[in-house]
Order: C-alpha cells, then sequence, then structure tokens
C-alpha cells in the first residue's frame, strides 16, 4: 500500500510508460519548472519539458539494460548503473589507501624505492575510475542539453528577424496575418487554384 494516491508522471504523460523510472530530482525539477498559471501554459510547458524526461528515460533504460547484461564481477559497485554510491567507493578508497599504505611503509619492498611510479598508477587508477567513467556515463545528457540550447538560440536568432515568431498566441498570430493584404491575397490565390 505504498503506491501513491496518484498515478506516476511518467506512467501518465509517456507513450513508453514502461521504459524506465524517472529520478526523483528530475521529477521534482519538472513539477516545479512548468508554469502552472493557465493550462494552457501549464501544458504547453510540460510539452517543451518532455523531450528531455523522455531523452533521460531512454538513456537510464540503455545503461541499466547494458549493467545487467554484464556478469556481477565485470561491474563492481554499480559504476555502471549511473547512480551514487558514496558508501561504497568511500569503502573502496579507504581500503585502496590502506592497501598502498601497507606496501609503502613496508622499508624493504621494492615498492617503497618506487614511491613515485606507483603514485603515478594511483592517479591514473582514480582518475579513471572517478572521472573517465562518469564523464562517459554523463556525456549522453549533457550533450542532448547543449544540443537543445542551442537549438533554442537559433529559433529565437529566426524569431529576431521575423515578427510572426515572436508572437506568444495563436490568436495573435491569426491578427498579425489578417492585417497583411499581401499575405491573405496569397491565401486567397492559392485557396483559388
Amino acid at each position: 500500500d505504498d503506491a501513491p494516491p496518484f498515478p506516476r508522471l511518467e506512467s501518465v504523460f509517456f507513450r513508453k510508460p514502461d521504459i524506465c523510472k524517472l529520478r526523483e530530482d528530475t521529477r521534482e525539477s519538472v513539477l516545479n519548472k512548468v508554469n502552472r498559471s493557465s493550462i494552457v501554459s501549464k501544458h504547453s510547458d510540460f510539452v517543451r519539458l518532455a523531450d528531455d524526461l523522455i531523452f533521460e528515460m531512454e538513456h537510464q533504460f540503455g545503461i541499466e539494460s547494458f549493467a545487467a547484461e554484464q556478469p556481477k564481477w565485470m561491474n563492481p559497485f554499480g559504476i555502471l548503473k549511473a547512480q551514487p554510491r558514496p558508501a561504497e567507493e568511500a569503502l573502496l578508497f579507504i581500503s585502496f589507501a590502506l592497501n598502498l599504505g601497507i606496501l609503502l611503509t613496508d622499508y624493504e619492498s621494492v615498492l617503497f624505492r618506487l614511491m613515485s611510479q606507483v603514485l603515478g598508477l594511483v592517479a591514473v587508477l582514480s582518475a579513471f575510475y572517478l572521472i573517465a567513467v562518469r564523464f562517459l556515463l554523463l556525456t549522453p545528457l549533457v550533450a542532448h542539453r547543449r544540443f537543445k540550447q542551442e537549438a533554442k538560440a537559433r529559433r529565437d536568432q529566426d524569431a529576431d528577424d521575423d515578427p510572426f515568431l515572436t508572437l506568444p498566441t495563436l490568436r495573435e498570430k491569426l491578427a498579425f496575418v489578417a492585417t497583411r493584404p499581401n499575405l491573405v491575397a496569397v491565401a486567397r490565390d492559392s485557396s483559388v487554384q
């Protein structure tokens, strides 16, 4: 009986409700970003945000299905699921540091004499795990948002050139077309033929 009283966001509005679940922070950001001043603005704002939501759901589904195909020994600490697991990462870092400390404090070991090489290896491995893997998992989302921002900037630039594109409502657009006699004449000529 832990089900919410209302259906979840992704099961109501999307054609593919079972592809994946949205993260809670994404769901909250969508609900906070939607302009609720009128029904029309609420719907148009949600449609504007729906593309990002669908892309994120498909991206999460792809990552989770890829991670599910891997054997457990290849996916320690869930790094392929793009979910933060700070406790497990902290334990991994502490155990790695303790083992490194044991190797470096033995004055007769070869590793003690090669400390700079070991520290370089540690830096490379840490950078790969903490930066490269996380970067590769987040790149498609960042690229999608960047392309969307560039498309919006291009649309805004085109809107500056054409006053028709800056009009927010359909009523204003129809009034704009009706006040232009050459547009009305072209429309009449094309409808007659």
